[in-house]
This record gives C-alpha cells, sequence and structure tokens, in this order.
C-alpha cells in the first residue's frame, strides 16, 4: 500500500449502498462538556454523490480554536485532488471551510497541521501527479492561507511540529518508496535533510526544542513492501535513529508501522500505529509503543475486531501522564465505508477502548489537544442522491 491514501478511495467512493450510514450531525452549538464524546458539524464542499472530503489532520490553540487539513475531490473530477482546510472558532462544535491553495494543476493533500497562534498555523502535505511528488507547506498568517516557497523539496510531507515561529520541524518521505526526509523551519527559508535509506516518516512531537521524536517506518532492504518501526531522536544538534520493537517479524513482507507520535517528557513518550500483512495475513492490529527514557517497549493495546478485521490507530495525543489518547478505525485498511471509528485511553495503567459517537462507519485519522478536552477528525460515508459520499468527521471530547 504504498500509493497516496486516497486512490483507495477512488474505488470504493461511489460503490455505497444507499442508506445504512449511520450518518447524524449535530446542528450549531456550544460544546457538550459531560466527559464522552460528540459529533461536531463540519462542512463539505458540495455533499454530492462520488465527493470525497477527508481530514488528515488537526491542531489545537490553548485557547481551544482548532484547525483542521486534509484533501477534498468533487465526482466525476476524482482524480484531481485539492487541499482542504476547516476550522472551529472554540465557541461552538461547528467547523467551516477556509479557502487553501492548491499547486495546480496536480492534486494537493494537507496531512499534517501544527498551530502557534491564531496568526501562525503551518500545514504540510504533497502535491503530486501520481508519479512524481513535490513537498506541500501551507502558512496561515492570520487572514489567509498561502504557499510558502522554498519547500518544494522532491516527496511528500505527513507530520509537522512547531516549538516556535522560527523553529518548525516536518516529516515525510521522498517518493514512494523514497529516502525519509526531514525539513526544517528558521523563520525565514526550509531546508532538508535526507535519511540515507528508504523509510516514511509520518508523525513528529517533542518536549522542546532540543527533545524531539520523529516516528514511521523503514522499508525493508530486501523486500520493499515489507516494513519495520523506525523513531528518530533530535537533541538539539543531530538525528539519530533508536531501536524500536516491531512485534510481526515472519515474513519478508510484515508490515510494521508507527504513524503519530506524542511526548509528555523526555522519559514518557508514546508512539502509535499498526502491524499486519495485507498480502498472506494477519490481519492488522493495534500497535502502541512508549519510551521510559532508555529504551522503546510495545504496551498492550485493545483490538476490538479480534483477528478478523483490520485495527488501525493513526494518532495519538497526550494531555498529562494518565491521560493519553489514540484514534484509529477498525474494520477494513482505509477503507472508511467498512470501517468504524475507534478511540483507545491510556489511564497510567492500562490502555482501554472508549466508546465513540456515532455514526458507525468511518474512521478517525488524528487526534490533538484542545484546550482541555481532545479532539479528532477523520472522514465517514454521508448521505446523498443516488449514492453515499465520503465527508469530513470531527468528534470533540470535553471533560464535565
Amino acid at each position: 500500500m504504498r500509493k497516496v491514501r486516497l486512490a483507495v478511495f477512488l474505488v470504493v467512493a461511489t460503490a455505497f449502498p444507499i442508506g445504512g450510514t449511520g450518518w447524524t450531525a449535530n446542528a450549531l452549538a456550544a460544546p457538550v462538556c459531560d466527559g464522552v464524546w460528540h459529533v461536531d458539524s463540519t462542512t463539505d464542499h458540495s455533499s454530492a454523490s462520488g465527493e470525497i472530503d477527508s481530514l488528515n489532520g488537526v491542531a489545537a490553540l490553548p485557547t481551544g480554536e482548532r484547525w483542521a487539513v486534509g484533501t477534498w475531490a468533487k465526482y466525476p473530477e476524482a482524480y484531481t485532488f485539492h487541499t482542504l482546510v476547516q476550522h472551529s472558532d472554540a465557541i461552538s462544535d461547528a467547523w467551516t471551510l477556509v479557502a487553501s491553495p492548491n499547486a495546480a494543476p496536480l492534486n494537493s493533500h494537507l496531512n499534517g497541521v501544527a498551530a502557534i497562534a491564531a496568526n501562525d498555523v503551518w500545514a504540510v502535505g504533497g502535491s503530486d501527479d501520481f508519479e512524481t511528488y513535490t513537498t506541500l507547506v501551507e502558512h496561515w498568517d492570520g487572514t489567509s492561507w498561502s504557499i510558502v516557497t522554498g519547500a518544494s523539496f522532491p516527496g511528500v510531507l505527513y507530520g509537522v511540529a512547531a516549538f516556535g515561529p522560527t523553529d518548525i520541524w516536518a516529516v515525510g518521505s521522498e517518493n514512494y518508496p523514497g529516502r525519509g526526509l526531514i525539513e526544517h523551519w528558521n523563520g525565514a527559508t526550509w531546508t532538508a535533510t535526507y535519511l540515507r535509506y528508504n523509510a516514511l516518516l509520518r508523525g513528529i512531537s517533542g518536549v522542546g526544542a532540543s527533545d524531539i521524536w520523529a516516528v514511521g517506518q523503514r522499508y525493508g532492504r530486501t523486500n520493499p513492501f515489507g516494513d519495520t518501526t523506525l523513531t528518530l531522536h533530535f537533541n538539539g544538534r543531530t538525528w539519530s535513529s533508536v531501536r524500536s520493537p516491531n512485534p510481526l517479524s515472519t515474513a519478508a513482507t510484515d508490515q510494521n508501522w508507527l504513524t503519530s507520535v506524542s511526548a509528555v517528557s523526555t522519559r514518557d513518550v508514546w508512539a502509535v500505529g499498526r502491524y499486519g500483512n495485507h498480502d498472506v495475513g494477519p490481519a492488522d492490529a493495534t500497535l502502541i509503543e512508549h519510551w521510559n527514557g532508555s529504551r522503546w517497549l510495545v504496551v498492550e493495546s485493545p483490538n476490538p475486531a479480534g483477528s478478523s478485521h483490520d485495527n488501525n490507530l493513526w494518532g495519538v495525543t497526550a494531555v498529562g501522564p494518565s491521560d493519553v489518547w489514540a484514534v484509529g478505525g477498525v474494520g477494513s485498511f482505509l477503507s472508511p465505508e467498512s470501517s468504524s471509528p475507534l478511540a483507545v485511553r491510556w489511564d497510567g495503567s492500562g490502555w482501554t477502548q472508549v466508546t465513540v459517537a456515532g455514526p458507525s462507519a468511518g474512521e478517525l485519522l488524528a487526534v490533538a489537544t484542545a484546550g482541555s478536552g481532545i479532539s479528532a477528525v477523520g472522514d465517514t460515508p454521508k448521505p446523498a442522491t443516488p449514492t453515499p459520499y465520503i465527508g469530513s468527521l470531527a468528534e470533540r471530547l470535553c471533560p464535565p
């Protein structure tokens, strides 16, 4: 599964059965703070059959103001994807569309977002013609989104973390497959560093400017369709590889991915993902690993579908040492119409599944701490005539 994840949607987006999506949305209302998940109201472009609106990343300011980014396509133009940006002012549960530029005439995707201030937000992704990939970086200045020049390195970016206006890191890959890619913004320009080996970095987080983690997967040396977990650490001067476990190491095509990371402290870092083998089995199982200051260890995590269907984790955020959340999907790998949203929580002693609000179908692809609560985004089938379409999904948990 090396190509852009939206290629999956091109196959399934027009094949939904009528009805049965389980979709309900809240009207515009103030956030409900009762300690359980609620569905936010989001805005899609046309709500027409065949449309795709998917939110891949989310970030929030301490005030609770939130940004979500992703990609969208309008059928029958389903082979051209555009950047998708939505914003919530934290006063209500409503998300609204915000105009964002595209690298025309190429496909344009946004995968990750980081918010520094109300007038300083960064989003990263890539543009492509399904063969050639170029990184895409956009910036919000409080008034509008614009493409940042000087960031047009070969590759695609998946994660971004901001440690100040002049200290921003983004990670990804040179190609599919290609060398692992790390980029840095110093307040004036972006510079790129490529790893010596083929890899895809998906997440980045840190305690501070001299204590940063990036995670992802390293492509197999003998078989490019097999992956091992990859964790890198930055000490303020250099990036270095740190050994991390691989639960599945039987076949050359086994896949062990870390998709997101969140740091609580120097000795308390969480990374999540999935492991499985889509060629010969087994089905995906959730993967959660913890850094205790000296090594990464696998921590037992829920798999609601057992071994019969895929269990995937795509995002993680840490509120504190005893309050960490991870989100994903249960059902079929990156297939919102045949999956259910998944949320799990660490309470200081173990990970447990937490009930997610409707819809019954969909997946959560990213999560962030939003003020005193949690915000997650993804995609879900929504009603349309004659067939449902894939629309944006946002959920929020606000403590009482």
